[in-house]
């Protein structure tokens, strides 16, 4: 299980300066359970780098550099809590990326190659690790082949992934960001059965903050003032514009 923030703002911005230094401290401390790697994708403009190590983020000087210092209009931050069984290790740490895209993932699916099915053999030459994680975002991609990677059809695969999966597939939580040189699209979808297995009561609930200059999504476990981002829900947030809007997860008919 993991710890998910993406933060956008409407010029360049350090996470420090976003969060404020008691928040980034109490979203830096979580990495005490969630010490099996943490890994970033900052963006300015459409150029978008990741970076990630397979430690705490609380040990780690490269996290403290990223948070402190690397100033960006788009922060994606993962840290991770590794599923018992899969290794820790470089090749299991978010964000994956295919090309301008980058991807972080909070829950589980069971088996973790369970996910396999639902891509293409193109997509499945490219999996380097062990991780459902980084299947699932691979299925996503599958679902958007062929098509122009434009909101609506990110929007729409994305989507079709996580309904096929809830149907079809055995799950924690679905909980994930995709980002994108022009979005970055939230997706909250977990099993309300099981959360009373997890460290808190709403431990698979994903929250939100609007506020001027800046949209801040966050894992629970830290923080305050949050709107709670509805189960079964996406949140879409123009990079350009800051505007967001907030959907039921739906399967387009779009095919454009």
């Amino acid at each position: 299980m993991c710890r998910i923030l993406a933060c956008a703002t409407s010029a360049p911005t350090t996470l420090e300066q976003v969060l404020g230094e008691s928040n980034l401290a109490a979203f830096a401390a979580l990495s005490s359970l969630h010490a099996d790697g943490w890994g970033s994708a900052v963006a300015q403009g459409a150029h978008i780098e990741t970076q990630s190590e397979p430690t705490s983020a609380k040990s780690s000087t490269r996290f403290a550099q990223m948070a402190h210092v690397e100033a960006a209009d788009v922060h994606l931050v993962h840290l991770r809590w590794a599923t018992p069984g899969l290794e820790v290790s470089d090749v299991n740490t978010h964000p994956f990326t295919h090309g301008d895209i980058a991807f972080v993932h909070n829950g589980s699916i069971t088996p973790p190659s369970a996910a396999e099915s639902l891509i293409s053999p193109e997509f499945l030459s490219e999996i380097k690790g062990q991780t459902d994680s980084e299947r699932f975002f691979y299925a996503i991609l599958t679902s958007l082949e062929g098509r122009e990677p434009t909101v609506e059809n990110l929007i729409d695969a994305f989507s079709r992934t996580l309904t096929t999966i809830t149907s079809s597939l055995t799950y924690s939580s679905l909980n994930s960001v995709l980002l994108t040189p022009e979005y970055f699209i939230v997706g909250c979808c977990f099993d309300e059965t099981g959360d009373g297995a997890m460290p808190e009561p709403d431990y698979f609930h994903l929250r939100y903050r609007i506020e001027p200059g800046s949209v801040v999504v966050a894992s629970t476990g830290w923080g305050a003032d949050w709107q709670t981002l509805p189960n079964r829900h996406l949140l879409v947030v123009d990079r350009g514009t800051l505007a967001t809007r907030i959907q039921p997860l739906a399967v387009s008919t779009s095919t454009a």
